[in-house]
């Protein structure tokens, strides 16, 4: 056979045949064992960190309750008064919102639909993009039905150390509750995405990102909106960034593969 010679239709089909019957994959219900399995010590990975940081008292470990350490926010109305923690209905209902942003961006960026490729690149971009998006938004939505409580109480008074290492903590507890989805996503889908490995990656990142803000959410009480998209939206984009750059490695459909 002429190797420069395009393969035709008929030896293609036998080709693929012959790499199906050297390395014949696992039953179906065996490889969706495996994904489950790896799906839940992902997720459960996050679950284990927010449980052990409450078990041992750490600061910043009791959700809705107050922080440990200096308060960096003021009322804007006397400039002296220190914030209060925001109201606990706040809090619970800003996390429903999130879980619920949390599980579409799930079923749009990390599920196969209906195609045996899986889902749109465009869907999965959207996922990318409009994840962090949302959460500003509905931070926002609800910040703004508790505005007496809240938005008063929500503007930065200095940009202080104090406030750079607060907004680093809570930003790298955000990422540190999404490593564990992002790594089993990524896993699911390991050099088995042919057509669109670097969206399906930044999709995967959007979505752990998502998770670990979820997670973490309850165990920070700052309202301000500067440290919103600091300590927990920006991860979100850090991890979609990150995702994508590591998807043509990891995702991308490799010869023994395919």
């Amino acid at each position: 056979m002429n190797p420069t010679r395009p393969l035709s239709a008929a030896e293609l089909r036998e080709r693929v045949l012959g790499a199906v019957r050297r390395e014949a994959a696992p039953p179906r219900p065996v490889q969706l064992r495996r994904h489950a399995v790896r799906i839940a010590i992902g997720f459960g990975v996050a679950g284990a960190i927010a449980l052990t940081k409450l078990a041992l008292g750490l600061p910043g470990s009791q959700p809705f309750g107050p922080h440990i350490g200096p308060r960096l926010w003021h009322v804007v109305a006397d400039g002296s008064v220190p914030s209060q923690d925001p109201p606990v209905s706040f809090v619970v209902t800003l996390e429903l919102l999130w879980l619920l942003i949390a599980l579409v961006a799930t079923w749009f960026g990390a599920t196969r639909g209906r195609s045996m490729l899986g889902r749109s690149a465009g869907s999965k971009v959207a996922v990318a993009l409009f994840t962090p998006a949302a959460l500003v938004v509905a931070w926002l939505a609800v910040a703004s039905a508790w505005r007496s409580a809240v938005l008063s109480n929500a503007w930065l008074e200095a940009m202080t150390d104090d406030a750079a290492r607060f907004h680093f903590g809570c930003a790298l507890m955000s990422v540190v509750y999404a490593i564990g989805p992002l790594l089993a996503l990524l896993a699911v889908r390991k050099h088995r995405d042919p057509v669109t490995p670097w969206q399906s990656g930044a999709a995967f990142g959007a979505v752990a990102g998502a998770w670990g803000a979820v997670v973490h959410l309850p165990f920070c009480s700052c309202v301000s909106p500067f440290h919103m998209v600091l300590g927990h939206v920006l991860p979100v984009v850090v991890l979609a960034t990150v995702g994508g750059l590591v998807a043509h490695r990891v995702l991308a459909l490799s010869p023994r593969a395919a």
